[in-house]
């Protein structure tokens, strides 16, 4: 006879999803980790602690923020902090190829160094894409619409080496029938289609006085991001702190009665 209340389960149900995804899937990949609220901090430390501990699914996660800020400030992160833990422990961090500080150059221009060796080698660098791997990191031209071209003075194979000003300057690449002028969207799909890899150089911290060129590197990046195409950047600053000035004159001009756009207002 039943006497009421309710039926206690034989395990946790967490525990039971993640014997289940363990036995079905050796590799899971979740894309643009976050973690906005304690439930989903509850759930993500017990169901994926639960696969990092007790089976041998390989896991892969993306995400804007280190380990350690996930979930920062959130209510009672004290539970999610375990979890951080084992993170550190049990998997390995990778840091986006975003070279900062006083060797941020001299790195950057190294992994140049290491691709066009790789190229010299027959190895086409990081995959040869219609040009071949020479090494020589000689110019290419990339033809665009209406007799236009981007001429880039360092290519080879696949990759090309570029400054933040040839990108984003006022000047920009393009020659032919309008002898130059600033990249745009369309520039930047046709140098994302034909190289895998863009090194850039010389990314400033954009300040108030850099407003077109923020908007071009926003660009830039979308444009990448959808192509696939990996940029590997020497910068004055992390990319969290690029437009930081930018967004603060934004507030400032909102709160002083300003309609603002992406860091450009207008007065009411």
């Amino acid at each position: 006879m039943w006497e009421g209340g309710y039926a206690e389960p034989e395990e946790d149900p967490l525990l039971t999803v993640a014997r289940e995804w363990g036995s079905l899937t050796a590799v899971l990949c979740l894309d643009e980790l976050h973690v906005t609220d304690v439930a989903d901090a509850m759930i993500l430390s017990r169901l994926f602690g639960a696969l990092l501990t007790r089976h041998s699914t390989a896991l892969l996660f993306t995400s804007n923020r280190p380990p350690r800020d996930l979930y920062k400030g959130g209510l009672s992160r004290k539970y999610f902090e375990p979890f951080i833990r084992l993170v550190d422990e049990q998997m390995v961090v990778v840091a986006g190829s975003w070279h900062v500080g006083s060797g941020a150059e001299v790195r950057l221009h190294a992994a140049w160094q290491r691709h066009l060796a790789a190229a010299m080698a027959g190895g086409g660098g990081d995959g040869d894409v219609g040009g071949g791997g020479s090494g020589s990191g000689c110019g290419v031209e990339v033809s665009l619409a209406y007799g236009r071209t981007l001429k880039l003075p360092l290519a080879d194979g696949d990759a090309a080496f570029l400054t933040f000003d040839q990108l984003c300057g006022s000047r920009g690449l393009r020659a032919g029938v309008d002898d130059g002028g600033a990249l745009a969207a369309p520039d930047y799909l046709a140098l994302c289609r034909r190289f895998r890899t863009l090194y850039v150089s010389g990314v400033p911290r954009l300040d108030p006085g850099h407003r077109d060129e923020a908007r071009r590197l926003v660009t830039l990046l979308d444009v990448a991001y959808d192509c696939r195409t990996r940029l590997e950047v020497a910068a004055e600053v992390l990319p969290d702190e690029l437009f930081v000035e930018l967004l603060q004159q934004a507030a400032r001009q909102v709160g002083a009665g300003w309609v603002a756009g992406p860091w450009l207002g207008s007065k009411m």
